[in-house]
């Protein structure tokens, strides 16, 4: 397991929390690397990875980083690899976030730009949240 962050503080919270002694899982299933790196950056090396999983990260990156970066990640997988992202979707279109500068992109959005990497979707899930409710 590999992880990546580019705020590097961040980075070390996650080195001390996923750390031997704190784990319960045996060390050859705890984290091998830490990169400190914006994925516009990171260049997995070719076949190196089983799974690629990206969670609520891929909204601070404009289209052209993203898909290059999924081309990127692409070439990290192994044969039968899966790319796994969870993210939050628009409805429809696009969403700017003037205060963070992310976009929220619909899934239609999403599945333009998987097209444009040679990506297919396995499966998709759409998880709805529920409201408090008092």
């Amino acid at each position: 397991v590999d992880l990546l962050e580019p705020v590097s503080h961040f980075l070390e919270a996650s080195r001390e929390s996923l750390a031997p002694e704190n784990l319960i899982v045996t060390e050859m299933h705890g984290p091998a690397n830490f990169f400190c790196l914006p994925l516009q950056e990171f260049s997995p090396d070719a076949e190196r990875y089983d799974i690629i999983w990206v969670q609520w990260c891929i909204g601070h990156l404009a289209d052209d980083d993203l898909v290059s970066f999924f081309k990127r990640a692409k070439a990290g997988l192994k044969p039968g690899g899966l790319f796994v992202m969870k993210e939050n979707v628009a409805r429809t279109g696009f969403v700017l976030d003037k205060d963070d500068k992310s976009i929220t992109r619909s899934d239609l959005y999403f599945k333009e730009l998987f097209s444009q990497c040679g990506l297919h979707i396995l499966k998709s899930k759409l998880l709805r949240y529920r409201r408090n409710r008092s």
